[in-house]
């Protein structure tokens, strides 16, 4: 999604807004002024996209609260949720892990509508009760009220990354006992509801004139199809690489160099000929000080080479992510994929054991799933193959 920036901590949670937040805020101020043109003629076009614009800003305050109320629940839930970022569909909690079971994830996904659900309710006794609030106050808190029940039941459309589709899962995945053949079942539906939308889009941006909304639905009809594709590819991947740890897959690391060590001699005695991205630098007792990267290099003029050794040009260890022999593949994936590494240093107690590389995990991931479709191709049928037969 491209750049986010932080702007507040609550209760623990990193709170982030991409760059796209911002387009999103712009487009809905220009589209709620006329909403409010349309519905309150007694105002001035400047009070329309004032209230416009903190219309917009509050929307998004509730959605806020509405990713809160996921993050909650999933931390009571012993899910680690470190992030929530806003952007132009809403928000989304980054949890670092899936739910290990159905319960967790209804729980979990039910949570935001729930709020958004509750939100609409107290915006909408506000609403009824005080009368007697200025005219405008009462457009804003009657537009909140609204739009956080569309957002309630829109949320609850069984389609990925929606909450209904998780809640939809989740329930079938209680009926199967198969979190993969819940999220296959999910995924197909969530599929047929992209396609609905990008039709929908289609015609009422070319048929009913109403261009910006008919491409916005367009394009979450798209958002829609390959977020549900990279979830059934998650699931998948979670699935194959269940029981497996980083150091099951992990490869030698390069030989080691101190860090006086020039980076022409870096690049062309160890870079060049063990064919590494990346050469650790450690201290004289083994433990890892950086990494020097392909990416490191590059930021350095080829005629400086004979003039910097790799300690001025390392990434150190205190903003490498790093992994241990011993954690879970699937949170380490989830490490590579996150600002997509090419590699991850394997650190025990300091002292560098290995190298987790992306080819190298896909590979091993390809190989697994290829083995494991053989199995129940020409292998014993599973206990839940026996049951679905």
């Amino acid at each position: 999604m491209g750049r986010s920036f932080k702007i507040a901590n609550i209760a623990g949670f990193q709170i982030y807004i991409n760059w796209t937040w911002i387009l999103i805020i712009a487009l809905m101020t220009w589209g709620l002024g006329d909403y409010y043109h349309t519905l309150f003629p007694s105002f001035t076009r400047t009070t329309d996209y004032v209230l416009a614009f903190i219309s917009a800003i509050l929307l998004f305050v509730t959605v806020l609260l509405h990713e809160l109320g996921h993050s909650v629940v999933a931390r009571s839930r012993g899910l680690p949720v470190n992030t929530i970022t806003l952007f132009f569909f809403g928000g989304v909690s980054n949890l670092t892990r899936e739910p290990e079971s159905a319960g967790t994830e209804f729980y979990v996904a039910a949570a935001g509508p729930l709020v958004s659900l509750i939100l609409s309710g107290i915006f909408y006794v506000i609403y009824a009760i005080f009368t007697s609030l200025p005219l405008e106050v009462r457009a804003v808190i009657g537009y909140l009220a609204w739009i956080n029940l569309i957002l309630a039941l829109f949320n609850l459309i069984p389609a990925f990354p929606l909450d209904g589709g998780r809640i939809f899962r989740s329930i079938l995945w209680g009926i199967t006992k198969s979190r993969r053949r819940a999220t296959k079942i999910a995924v197909d539906v969530s599929h047929a509801f992209g396609i609905l939308f990008i039709l929908a889009g289609l015609a009422e941006a070319f048929l009913a004139g109403a261009v910006l909304s008919g491409i916005y639905l367009a394009v979450l009809g798209w958002f829609l199809q390959s977020a549900a594709s990279a979830t059934y590819q998650q699931t998948v991947a979670d699935t194959v690489l269940q029981g497996v740890d980083v150091h099951d897959v992990m490869d030698h690391a390069a030989s080691p160099v101190p860090p006086n060590t020039p980076l022409e001699a870096l690049v062309y005695r160890h870079m060049m000929e063990e064919n590494a991205r990346a050469i650790p630098v450690t201290a004289a007792d083994n433990r890892l000080l950086g990494l020097v990267t392909l990416s490191d290099v590059r930021h350095v003029p080829r005629d400086k080479w004979g003039f910097e050794d790799a300690q001025q040009v390392m990434t150190p260890i205190d903003k490498l992510v790093t992994v241990t022999p011993d954690e879970d593949l699937r949170s380490a994936v989830q490490k590579l994929a996150r600002d997509s590494y090419h590699q991850l240093p394997v650190v025990r107690n300091g002292i560098l054991v290995g190298m987790l590389n992306r080819a190298h995990v896909m590979s091993y991931l390809h190989m697994r799933e290829q083995l494991g479709a053989q199995r129940h191709a020409s292998g014993p049928a599973s206990p839940s193959d026996r049951r679905a037969s």
